[in-house]
Order: C-alpha cells, then structure tokens, then sequence
C-alpha cells in the first residue's frame, strides 16, 4: 500500500494545521480504521448534535503499537487523546508494524478528520493522513494506488464546495460539512452570485425570502451557511447567524 523507511522524522505539518485549515487544500484522507462503530461515543465527544450536513472534524489521532495484543501481534490502536477510537486495518498494520518496532517507535501522531453526524448518515468514522505527522514519527509515502482503492478511497471535494456545520456542544472546532450533492443539483440557486461571501449572503438571503421549493431552499441554505462562517471574523454578528441557519 504505502512506501516506507525505517527512521523517524520530524513533524511535517504546522501547529495551527487544524485551526488555519491547512488540511483542507490537502489530498483525500484515507479510511484505514476499524472499528469505530463500536466507540460512536468517544467520537461525539468532538461533534455536535445529529445535522442536516454533518460533521468534518480536523483533530489529531495517535497511532500506539500493542505488540502485547492477544487477536493481532500488529495491532496499532488509534486513540484521540486518551480515549481508543479504533484501530489501524489489519493489513495495514500488518505493514507498518515493523517499520514502527524498527524504528523503536511505539507512539505518535497524524491529522485526521471525524466525518459523519449527518441526520440520514448518523454514524461517526474517523479518516486518517498517514505520512502527515504531527509528532516525530516514520516516514510514510502513500502509494497513489491507495488512494482509488475501495477499501480505502475517501470521497473529497475542494474547500471552496465544502459546506459548512460547526459543533454547538462539544469543544469549538473549525469543521466543514459532508457532501451533500449540492454538485450535481444545477437549480435555481445556482444564480445566487457567489462572487464573494458578502455578495453570497445577501443573494441567497433575497433567494431564500421568495423560494418555496425544499431542494432549491437547501442548497442555498448551504452557500449562506458557508459564506457567514467566513464572514465570522468581519461582520459583527455573523457567527450567531450561522448558528441560526444551521438549526434551520
């Protein structure tokens, strides 16, 4: 799957990779944990409640070998902070154990995101960089084959695309939402003039005040959302608008 040499390096993203929302120019994550289905609450801990987008929570996972485990010698369990989340498939630890025991590595940590939440996709998953380091860890070079594979691939769109949701309570979080197919919905809302966020916001407000069609309301719902949390910092008020929309 992945390229790999015995050594340690250096931490490879910056501190503020998650809040300055670096990770969202990056290439797709991979899903290469199991077993989140049964830690659902471990993982809630950093969304919010169930929501029409859902969640894309950037957050560190620290990947632990257990050369001690009674099912798998390879097992590397992945934790965020102290809880256990899940752990890295079976056959991809079968790879990195040994680069992790020859490199005397028993612990480090990678970007992730938490994905999931949505009302009709409730479920919680984490999906994971592996060669982006947060901590001093091995060198890994993702093969790009990985990256197509089904049992990897992670369905990605560009930063401008992503709308937006954010957690009302659990720790505050800079999150993205999950792809809704707004893409392939050519409607009425594609006129909204999207030409910057103020412009954005007061088109779909005027869009929303006249449409009556639920799609066609969903979508621009989506471009307002994403436009006032960009506009969170420079229009006073704006954050509490967005939190009205996203209810709505």
């Amino acid at each position: 799957m992945f390229h790999k040499r015995h050594k340690l390096a250096e931490p490879n993203v910056p501190a503020t990779w998650a809040e300055a929302g670096a990770w969202r120019a990056w290439e797709p994550p991979l899903n290469v944990v199991r077993g989140e289905s049964r830690r659902q609450e471990a993982l809630a801990r950093y969304c919010g409640p169930l929501n029409h987008h859902g969640y894309l929570v950037p957050i560190g996972a620290n990947l632990c070998r257990e050369p001690d485990n009674p099912v798998d010698r390879n097992a590397i369990r992945v934790e965020i902070e102290d809880a256990h989340v899940g752990y890295i498939a079976e056959e991809i630890a079968a790879q990195m154990s040994p680069l992790l025991d020859k490199a005397k590595c028993g612990r480090f940590s990678v970007a992730g995101v938490i994905r999931g939440g949505a009302v009709d996709a409730p479920s919680l998953g984490l999906h994971l960089w592996l060669g982006r380091r947060i901590t001093a860890g091995p060198i890994i070079v993702i093969d790009p084959s990985a990256q197509a594979h089904d049992n990897y691939a992670v369905r990605w769109r560009g930063p401008e695309d992503r709308p937006t949701a954010i957690s009302t309570s659990g720790p505050q979080r800079d999150v993205a939402g999950v792809h809704t197919g707004g893409s392939a919905h050519g409607g009425r809302w594609r006129g909204i003039d999207q030409r910057d966020s103020f412009v954005t916001i007061r088109g779909a407000q005027e869009f929303l005040r006249s449409e009556t069609d639920a799609l066609e309301r969903h979508f621009a719902y989506n471009l307002l959302e994403e436009a006032l949390y960009k506009c969170r910092d420079t229009i006073s008020g704006a954050l509490e608008d967005f939190q009205t929309i996203c209810e709505q």
